[in-house]
């Protein structure tokens, strides 16, 4: 799951101030305009597109305003909410792929931000930036990451610890979910018939490397014991809940793991499974402010990039 990018022209003190602010500024700046000065647009006008980047320059304005470049790394499924939120007005249209955010959306829109890079295009290239998968996990309080698989609860016993009962066929393949929002979405919120219960394992890194460097693409033809398959991941625009609109964006990617369901139960025997359904319904139900936050705090999960063991 990759990063988005997003660029934006400024002069030497917005990208100083933005590098310190991580993030877009609220203030207006000034700017000279055929030699005179003037205040800029309120709007901060971001571009997804690196090119149309490079070659804007406004007709005359002094192209010291214009010589440095911020490149602002995004969460997945930012330049999507850019968009819906451009269609409903509340961003302004731009050519050029370009966004202009009111200052009353940069706070949100900072609050999506994760890095911020500044080039002097006088003295620097601008990079480019690789669309190669990068796999994301969510690590767990006992160091362990976190993966999802969902089923229906006539095969789990719940006793003094959730178990498969006989009811749970070891024949098949179980897909094991890297992402719980995309479990989520695949799932309606453990709504959907057949998937009611969404269960977390707790793999340790050493399981997790094996997973990784013995699977098969499923693009590949032949029977594999364990496959890998990258589906585009979901993320939640948080604003939305506010509107009572509880739906999903496409975002980055995601991994997922066809493994034998024999060794699904290896797993629970050895890691345990833990019962999370009532805490993502607690989320759905509460419409929470910010729910991808609120997922993460109550399931003690933290965000990160897996670079192998």
């Amino acid at each position: 799951m990759k990063l988005e990018v997003l660029y934006r022209r400024c002069n030497s003190s917005e990208a100083a101030k933005s590098i310190a602010a991580k993030g877009l500024l609220v203030e207006s700046h000034m700017l000279k305009i055929r030699g005179t000065p003037a205040k800029c647009d309120s709007s901060k006008w971001v571009s997804n597109s690196r090119k149309k980047t490079l070659e804007y320059m406004p007709n005359g304005v002094d192209p010291e305003d214009y010589r440095y470049c911020i490149v602002l790394k995004v969460a997945p499924g930012t330049v999507d909410a850019l968009q819906m939120e451009k269609r409903e007005g509340a961003v302004r249209r731009g050519r050029n792929c370009a966004y202009g955010i009111p200052p009353e959306l940069v706070g949100w829109f900072n609050g999506r931000v994760v890095e911020v890079e500044t080039y002097d295009l006088t003295a620097a290239r601008l990079p480019l930036y690789s669309d190669e998968n990068t796999l994301h996990l969510l690590r767990a309080e006992d160091g362990k990451f976190a993966c999802f698989v969902s089923f229906s609860p006539q095969m789990l016993e719940h006793g003094k610890t959730l178990q498969f009962n006989e009811e749970f066929s070891t024949v098949r393949k179980s897909w094991l979910k890297t992402s719980l929002l995309w479990a989520l979405w695949r799932g309606d919120w453990a709504r959907k018939e057949g998937q009611e219960c969404l269960i977390q394992i707790n793999l340790p890194p050493p399981e997790i490397s094996f997973l990784v460097e013995n699977a098969v693409s499923t693009k590949i033809p032949g029977k594999h014991e364990i496959l890998c398959q990258y589906d585009p991941d979901r993320r939640i625009i948080s604003r939305r809940w506010l509107e009572g609109k509880d739906f999903f964006v496409r975002a980055g990617k995601t991994a997922h793991f066809a493994i034998p369901s024999s060794r699904l139960k290896e797993y629970a025997e050895k890691y345990g499974l833990n019962d999370i359904t009532s805490e993502v319904k607690g989320v759905f139900e509460g419409k929470a402010q910010h729910p991808t936050h609120a997922l993460y705090e109550k399931l003690k999960l933290e965000p990160e990039e897996y670079c192998g063991e």
